[in-house]
């Protein structure tokens, strides 16, 4: 539903966000205790509001006036979804998935507008950011690997 409204009206329902936490909210606590929950979506939300607070300096800078990012560049139901991405993850998924889906829409439509296949102005980015949350969860799924959990990353970085 998300990423066909978002897609088609560049906006999405306010009912989806609160419903897509609960979701993400009980499937936390199914499947991870709920310190280690609480823990990592704090984590996350201070990631989130440090990368809100400099994009909201470098356009300020840029314009050279205060610049509030919801009104020109970023949408509150995108803002809104980040919120139910940093439940959805643990702190170090969170932050993979966040930067590689972001710099992921950034390429797709930065060549879809360089062929002239798109030419609105605005990004459907939490519809884009869907897509591959839902490729993720697929692939997650069929390795049953778990997104609360940085094993497998630890493991392979340490």
């Amino acid at each position: 539903m998300i990423i066909y409204q978002d897609f088609k009206y560049l906006a999405i329902s306010w009912w989806t966000i609160p419903a897509l936490l609960i979701l993400a909210v009980v499937n936390g606590i199914l499947y991870s205790d709920t310190e280690q929950l609480v823990s990592g979506f704090i984590w996350n939300m201070v990631f989130l509001a440090f990368q809100f607070i400099i994009i909201t300096l470098y356009f300020t800078i840029k314009n050279k006036q205060l610049v509030n990012i919801t009104k020109n560049y970023l949408g509150i139901g995108d803002m809104l979804f980040f919120i139910f991405l940093a439940i959805s993850f643990e702190p170090v998924h969170f932050i993979l998935f966040f930067t590689t889906s972001l710099l992921t829409i950034l390429l797709i439509f930065a060549l879809l507008k360089a062929f002239r296949l798109f030419t609105n102005s605005q990004i459907p980015l939490a519809g884009g950011i869907s897509i591959l949350y839902l490729v993720l969860l697929v692939v997650t799924t069929f390795f049953n690997y778990d997104l609360y959990s940085s094993d497998l990353i630890n493991s392979l970085m340490f």
